[in-house]
């Protein structure tokens, strides 16, 4: 296949690369012993005492982002370095589905992609991909695909979930003051699954860093293979000091697709950063981002083949302090046709006592229409009587939709409201929201798996209501002294339609989890195990080479695994679908039959 020969081709490349590396370190390193001299030269005490007042060079690191994408009066589900490599989840699709209570998943393939999600009708133009605060284009579909998002990369995904729509935030792994990191993870298991990624990064100089990183992935069943290598790069420079830094950033991908969607995928993605700290404060960022898509068609000649699909912008981002509250100005240039040509966005935040307000105004020109947005919300925590928690927020105006692969967008108005609460009952948080959202009619994704369904016209209604329940629920401990109590998260989320459905979403989902997690021989052990149960209503999905939707039955998913660390190491065993029953989020791309990955996992710091 051509992604074996690419993987083949990218792994000697990476090899090769690798070795020249230390070839170049070590002849660096050996350059740089001072030699012995001839004769033996007195410093003088002024000079030695003038150095010694001097205080030592701050170690390089590039300077952390200050500013969030939404504030705390959204409801924010975090996930740390920690919680990423305790998770084993294969995706981060399939981590934001643990994490984020009621959200919609799509897998065209289970494994490579591509990866999609909805947060109630609020799928393309509502849901939005950032990393390291630049937006992700949505080159292929009309959404960004999760998938071009490696979990061996990620350091903290944060999702910020309003009244329309999810944010979804993630931060990359970041050299912090030159100490040199690595993480290696590799796993074998069914349907004929290989897995390997890595993560490394170093100082370089006084006043550079770098991040390297792959991934590899080769997934089979019935005799379909599907393949996948990404890579991924990045030099920092920190010239004067850690206030002001220099980034290049470049990524690569190749999968091979045979699923719902069969596409031969070809990517590349270049982005500059420069940004820069101003007082205590302020910060003030520019960036420029190029990325390409390529589909590359088997026994297809090349003067036949899908032409190849760009998409670039540049921007500006500044936040600055505005008393004990904050204000982010974020604006940005591209190249239009699919993608809005100019855009802009202000977010205030403010603080008062045990409250904090917010707001923020989106304003984007496409080639054919201007869409204007708001948002507004409002947040109380008190502990008064017991640890409380209210949220209200609500979001109106029109956003755009692109449509790569017809170089065009659409205009689509929404607006939503909604609350959530929460309060602690001793070790047990219970959490509920309401939500009404409306849609001016219903929007695909524009994959090779929708983009012939006859979507309704009509306004979209749908009312929601979720619960939420977090605590120990089984002490074992009783049984086995000293161990600790088995823990329960679950939700339970209906959905409420008016007279269109919405592809894709249930009329109701439901999440249970139970983990048994504690720490031996003084923490120097650790041991998670964790089983789960997914159940999703009935929901209306494209069929292929069909304008009319089907409905899908109710289904169940469950899972689990099993995860012990020892010092820098974790094993791991994940295993998924044990009845062998036939789910899928649309027809033809059924999830595995059985799911079972045995793994190893290193990260230490040299």
């Amino acid at each position: 296949m051509a992604a074996g020969t690419f993987l083949k081709s990218g792994v000697s490349r990476t090899l090769a690369l690798a070795a020249v590396l230390a070839v170049v370190v070590d002849a660096s390193a050996t350059a740089q012993e001072p030699v012995p001299p001839d004769t033996l030269e007195t410093v003088p005490d002024s000079v030695r005492a003038e150095f010694e007042r001097r205080p030592p060079r701050e170690p390089q690191t590039f300077p952390e982002r200050r500013y969030a994408l939404r504030g705390p009066a959204n409801e924010v589900f975090s996930c740390d370095r920690e919680c990423v490599q305790n998770s084993t989840a294969p995706s981060l699709l399939e981590l934001l589905i643990a994490e984020v209570p009621g959200i919609t998943g799509i897998r065209a393939g289970y494994f490579s992609g591509p990866h999609h999600a909805y947060e109630g009708p609020y799928g393309p133009g509502f849901v939005r991909v950032y990393v390291d605060g630049t937006e992700l284009a949505p080159l292929e579909r009309s959404e960004a695909d999760l998938r071009r998002v490696s979990l061996g990369d990620v350091a903290l995904v944060r999702a910020y979930r309003s009244a329309a729509g999810l944010v979804i935030d993630v931060d990359t792994y970041r050299v912090r003051g030159g100490r040199a990191y690595s993480r290696i993870s590799g796993g074998t298991g069914s349907p004929s699954l290989q897995i390997l990624d890595g993560l490394f990064a170093n100082g370089l100089a006084s006043a550079f860093t770098v991040n390297g990183s792959f991934e590899l992935l080769d997934a089979g069943a019935g005799g379909v293979e599907n393949d996948r290598f990404a890579a991924f790069g990045r030099l920092s420079w920190m010239p004067w000091s850690n206030d002001f830094g220099v980034q290049v950033e470049m990524r690569r991908e190749a999968t091979d697709r045979h699923a719902a969607d069969t596409a031969d995928v070809r990517r590349n993605e270049l982005l500059v950063r420069a940004r820069g700290n101003i007082g205590d404060r302020a910060q003030l960022e520019a960036y420029a981002a190029w990325s390409d898509y390529r589909l590359e068609v088997p026994n297809l000649p090349e003067d036949e083949e899908p032409p190849t699909r760009d998409a670039d912008a540049v921007g500006v981002h500044l936040t600055t302090g505005l008393g004990r509250g904050s204000a982010t100005l974020h604006g940005r240039l591209s190249g239009g046709g699919a993608y809005a040509a100019r855009g802009g966005d202000l977010s205030l935040s403010y603080p008062l006592g045990p409250a904090s307000l917010e707001g923020g105004i989106e304003l984007e020109s496409w080639d054919e229409f201007s869409t204007r947005s708001w948002r507004a919300a409002a947040s109380l925590a008190d502990t008064l009587l017991l640890p409380l928690r209210l949220r209200a927020f609500a979001e109106g105006g029109s956003r755009g939709v692109g449509r790569p692969v017809a170089d065009s967008a659409d205009r689509v108005g929404f607006d939503a409201l909604g609350v959530s609460g929460g309060f602690d009952i001793g070790p047990f948080r219970v959490s509920a929201r309401w939500a009404k959202q409306r849609l001016d009619r219903p929007v695909g994704l524009d994959a090779s798996f929708d983009y012939l369904a006859a979507l309704d016209s009509a306004r979209v209604e749908l009312g929601s209501w979720e619960a939420r329940l977090e605590g120990p629920i089984l002490p074992v401990g009783v049984l086995i002294p000293g161990l600790a109590p088995i823990r329960v998260r679950g939700f339970w989320r209906q959905n409420d339609f008016g007279d269109v459905r919405p592809l894709y979403v249930p009329e109701h989902v439901a999440r249970a989890e139970l983990e048994l997690h504690d720490a031996f021989f003084q923490g120097h052990l650790e041991l998670w195990l964790t089983g789960f149960i997914e159940r999703r209503g009935a929901r209306l999905a494209p069929e292929a080479g069909s304008p009319d939707p089907v409905e899908l039955e109710p289904d169940t998913w469950m899972g689990g695994h099993l995860l012990i660390k020892i010092a820098d190491f974790r094993l791991f065993y994940r295993f998924a679908n044990p009845r062998g029953s036939t789910v899928s989020d649309i027809p033809g791309a059924a999830f595995p039959s059985t799911v079972g990955l045995l793994g190893i996992r290193w990260e230490f710091f040299n």
